[in-house]
């Protein structure tokens, strides 16, 4: 199937067909406006996390649910060459944004988009684990597929959605504008309040799957550039919201994720992106706690990098205590960062050249005690020996902050 769905992609996304008047005039008798409309249908269901139509996808919910944090990881890394899923996905692109099929395959997913009564009666449903009663297939966004019974209809809305939200992301970039769809006005109407619905009920939902607000905090990252961060409450907090130490570790994944994307489109507001900071480190530090895997670990530090050169870049403020929260992990993580994690001792680089940058000239003497030690051993230690540009940069950013040449900077080539 994989292999079929490849030849399916190439074929339907090759640009040389589509201006070549003879194969142009063939696809579009072989692909005729019902089948393309069948086969765009038919890759939605192949795509989902769980589907009637794929049995491979069974063995997705069965990851989420033994490790999601293993789930996160595992799905980034999944390949259109191996994976069903992948593969359809790839496939519905190729059709969504060809030239000769994208005006069959848009209407569809608008249509489906423009379903809020389905939307709101899938997240409903979610965080009720059952309680909620949905009767007959009319809600559901993609109808059913003949031959392929559904057990449990409501599951099958929930990922149905998941599938929707999925393909919306995926052409997140194409979508914009198409017929006057205007993402933003999508999220202040709609997805903000099930957002709030979601995480309002996320308290008892800690033995599920947070399917559809894992989906909808994804798609807010692949939609960064189309959001107004003015509104109360702003996207990115609700996405930050979402860190809180009960929740599930895929989701948390899914939040640093997003608040990565949306961090930049914070630039005109450094009140947002300072009480973002002051709220969300201590939750990055509990999730790189409770994480197992180095990537996880590393974007949490990555992140906080990230919010404190952006928070100084756009001339805000962070308190004395918050910055003591964020540097006084940093010895700790970074003599525990070895085997597989080592890299991270690369993170704890990036934030004390960040935060030295944010405390300027005047302070930098504060983080002699934490940095200097830390550059010695990347510099002495043969182990670390991997990192050396990195330290030197490092070393670089507190020599261009330091009034005068001290010999204690010296004393690190010693």
């Amino acid at each position: 199937t994989v292999v079929l769905l490849q030849f399916l992609t190439n074929v339907v996304g090759c640009g040389q067909y589509a201006n070549a008047y003879q194969v142009k005039h063939e696809l579009e008798g072989v692909f005729t406006a019902e089948s393309v409309q069948t086969l765009a249908r038919l890759m939605l269901h192949l795509f989902a996390i769980h589907s009637q139509v794929s049995i491979e996808t069974e063995e997705d919910v069965i990851r989420w649910d033994n490790d999601p944090e293993g789930f996160f990881h595992w799905e980034q890394q999944q390949s259109s060459d191996e994976n069903l899923a992948s593969a359809a996905q790839n496939c519905f692109l190729a059709l969504a944004e060809s030239p000769l099929f994208g005006g069959v395959v848009f209407p569809i997913l608008l249509s489906t988009l423009s379903n809020v009564a389905s939307l709101k009666t899938a997240v409903d449903v979610e965080p009720r684990n059952g309680e909620q009663s949905v009767n007959g297939t009319d809600l559901l966004p993609l109808g059913s597929v003949p031959d392929w019974p559904i057990e449990d209809i409501k599951s099958e809305l929930v990922f149905q959605w998941d599938v929707v939200l999925t393909a919306a992301g995926l052409l997140a970039s194409t979508l914009e504008g198409c017929n006057s769809f205007c993402f933003a006005s999508w999220f202040r109407n709609v997805l903000s309040g099930c957002i709030i619905k979601l995480l309002r009920c996320s308290d008892d939902q800690t033995k599920s799957r947070p399917v559809l607000l894992r989906r909808l905090i994804w798609l807010l990252s692949c939609n960064a550039a189309h959001l107004d961060m003015t509104p109360s409450p702003s996207p990115i907090e609700l996405v930050a919201s979402t860190l809180a130490s009960n929740q599930d570790m895929c989701l948390r994944l899914t939040s640093v994720q997003c608040l990565d994307a949306l961090i930049p489109m914070c630039e005109e507001n450094p009140a947002l992106l300072q009480t973002l900071a002051e709220s969300t480190v201590p939750c990055l530090y509990k999730t790189l706690e409770d994480s197992d895997h180095h990537e996880s670990r590393s974007m949490c530090l990555d992140l906080i990098a990230n919010l404190v050169s952006y928070v100084g870049a756009v001339g805000g403020e962070l308190s004395s205590s918050t910055l003591n929260i964020i540097v006084s992990p940093l010895r700790f993580i970074f003599d525990s960062a070895t085997a597989e994690h080592l890299l991270l001792r690369r993170n704890v680089l990036a934030i004390i050249s960040s935060v030295a940058t944010f405390i300027g000239r005047e302070q930098v003497k504060l983080l002699y005690p934490l940095a200097l030690p830390l550059l010695h051993d990347c510099l002495a230690d043969q182990t670390n020996l991997f990192m050396e540009e990195e330290a030197l940069q490092a070393w670089y950013v507190y020599l261009r902050l330091s009034s005068s040449y001290e010999p204690t900077l010296g004393d690190l080539f010693e």
